[in-house]
């Protein structure tokens, strides 16, 4: 056999790996994109992507902010797992926990395949501080800046790329953080909403509140609202400039493209409830899932609620790489081949006073409190899309209590006390100052 024949048939035979991108879409809810019937064209560019990509209509982070919910997806662990949630002391301490050495990312097994890896990032939890970018070949974070604008990232992306070696497959891990609060807009260009263009004031964190406190004023809420859904536009014009440079540079012929977020954000849904870190209710854990896989990729809207903990397995089953080790919780599964019957997707919400999980299934969730004593709630979604239900079941739904009690149950990993080995990340006054002035001092944040 010549040179050449020998040659054609090792690529044959190891076809080339294909481009992995993973953007999150920090704060981002699914109720306020037209991708998922917002009235508001907050969206334009991912609602055409998702028109050819196969979007959950039910997708839930593990966590309610942004630390620990990256971490599971990048490793597949609940976050009683992985520990990589916030006790409100350790501020003032000056730390945070931070990935154990010992946690397993996907991205170590992307290195050792050959992939060349880049990050871009916006917010402080996505940052090198906490573990999650340390198998990058190149990496962008705010540094003692508290964010970084999508254009800004797409700036460093592109310059990124022209550098990249060409003989290698290559992963990008975007976090654009320009939904998160304060909320303003940039200035000096007009928006579609509100109708009437008003000029808008930034609006600073609107501080978590008693359920029995005075709420904010209506305009507050209002003027705060109208400016997120500027912001999540800005950010879609980010992600259609990425994708356009991706798409010139012939990155995407053979890609796996999965785009969520980490989290929603609460504008009062709930008596005195605002921003995150909060209570697993729908506008914070409910968030945008949209995977394409190129050529030739599923279309479609699958119903049943899944968990953002599987966008590990999906990514390195793109790849062709074994999985990450088993968790203690539900069984992990490549998103491009659904089970029959996913699991109950699980959030959960640890903080200095409270430890409260979730199981969201298509109709019903289920939550469990663990504060000394415990107390469990069943919501029934299709009769009470509010979440105001405060009361034991109904007796129809008593069946579904046992069925989704003993799910919880039979996940013995879901209510383990952090690692013994958690790492922890000592920050800076700049950035511990920044962390406060957005409310994650204190009990606000949990």
């Amino acid at each position: 056999m010549s040179a050449a024949l020998a040659c054609a048939a090792c690529k044959e035979a190891h076809p080339p790996l294909p481009t992995l991108v993973l953007v999150t879409l920090d704060t981002t809810r699914a109720d306020h994109l037209s991708t998922y019937g917002y009235e508001r064209r907050t969206d334009p560019f991912l609602a055409e992507l998702a028109r050819a990509s196969r979007v959950f209509e039910i997708a839930v982070p593990s966590a309610t902010w942004t630390l620990p919910s990256h971490v599971s997806m990048f490793t597949g662990l609940d976050p009683a797992e992985h520990g990589c949630w916030r006790k409100t002391e350790d501020v003032g301490e000056g730390g945070f926990p931070a990935l154990s050495p010992e946690t397993q990312l996907f991205t170590a097994r992307l290195r050792e395949a050959g992939y060349h890896q880049l990050a871009a990032v916006g917010g402080q939890f996505t940052s090198h501080h906490y573990g999650l970018l340390r198998d990058f070949d190149e990496w962008l974070d705010p540094g003692e800046r508290w964010d970084l604008p999508g254009s800004e990232l797409n700036t460093w992306i592109f310059g990124a790329l022209e550098r990249r070696p060409r003989d290698r497959p290559l992963f990008l891990f975007v976090n654009y953080f320009d939904a998160h609060s304060p909320y303003g807009a940039p200035e000096g260009r007009a928006y579609p909403f509100p109708a009437d263009g008003r000029v808008l004031p930034v609006i600073p964190p609107i501080e978590a509140r008693a359920p029995d406190a005075p709420p904010p004023p209506p305009e507050v809420v209002r003027d705060a609202l109208d400016q997120y859904d500027r912001e999540l536009l800005v950010q879609d014009e980010a992600l259609a400039a990425l994708f356009a440079r991706l798409e010139r540079e012939g990155l995407l012929r053979d890609a796996l493209i999965i785009i969520t977020a980490d989290h929603g954000e609460m504008f009062g849904e709930q008596p005195g409830v605002f921003g995150h870190g909060c209570l697993p209710y729908e506008p914070v854990a409910r968030v945008p899932l949209v995977v394409q896989r190129r050529p030739g990729g599923p279309v479609d809207r699958p119903q049943a609620p899944v968990s953002l903990a599987n966008v590990a397995a999906t990514l390195l089953s793109a790849a062709g790489l074994a999985a990450l080790p088993a968790s203690g919780g539900a069984p992990r599964f490549d998103l491009l081949a659904l089970p029959a019957e996913p699991p109950p997707a699980f959030v959960e919400h640890r903080g200095a006073t409270r430890w409260f999980g979730v199981l969201r299934g298509a109709r019903y969730k289920y939550g469990r409190s663990l504060e000394g004593k415990e107390a469990e709630l069943l919501v029934d979604l299709q009769a009470d899309p509010a979440e105001r239900l405060k009361r034991p079941a109904p007796a129809e739904a008593r069946a579904v209590l046992a069925e989704l009690r003993a799910e919880l149950e039979s996940l013995p990993g879901r209510w383990l006390p952090p690692p013994k080995e958690m790492g922890r990340t000592e920050l800076g006054p700049v950035e511990l100052e920044r962390l406060r002035d957005l409310g994650y001092g204190g009990d606000a944040g949990d």
